[in-house]
């Protein structure tokens, strides 16, 4: 499990989100993604796990801010994994164009994954990477939400 450790990072997100707050997470994800450059490959950050669980609501301009974060993401090679969004912020970041419609999966190389809570995504993670259970998450059977 240390093997996985180097590779994830998990932000637990509360109360109601705004620019002030989530262009601090921006800031904090490009400072990771450039650190990750001068780390060898093995050992760069490939999760980043934005627990929502306590998060209430959240304002147009954060929504923005995690679209950022998905554009900066995808071609640094680290996935996002979303999790534990109540129905409020799902549908505010689906009308934003930070995740797929509800009727659309987007597995092809998608950058933001969104799972239920916090354990089904770190188990998504687990799964995913080769130091976990070795399988790799698309032969798993994990369950994704």
């Amino acid at each position: 499990m240390n093997d996985v450790g180097i590779r994830l990072r998990i932000l637990e997100l509360e109360g109601y989100l705004f620019f002030g707050s989530t262009i601090q997470i921006l800031n904090k994800f490009k400072a990771l993604v450039e650190s990750n450059q001068s780390t060898p490959f093995p050992e760069r950050v490939r999760y980043f796990i934005c627990d929502f669980t306590h998060a209430k609501n959240i304002d147009h301009s954060s929504c923005l801010t995690f679209k950022d974060l998905k554009q900066i993401a995808k071609p640094s090679l680290i996935v996002l994994v979303f999790t534990g969004m109540n129905a409020k912020v799902l549908s505010k970041m689906r009308a934003h164009g930070v995740l797929p419609p509800e009727d659309k999966l987007d597995f092809d190389g998608a950058a933001v994954v969104v799972h239920s809570d916090l354990d089904h995504g770190a188990e998504y993670v687990f799964c995913a990477l080769p130091c976990g259970c070795g399988r790799g998450y698309r032969t798993h059977p994990c369950s994704i939400i």
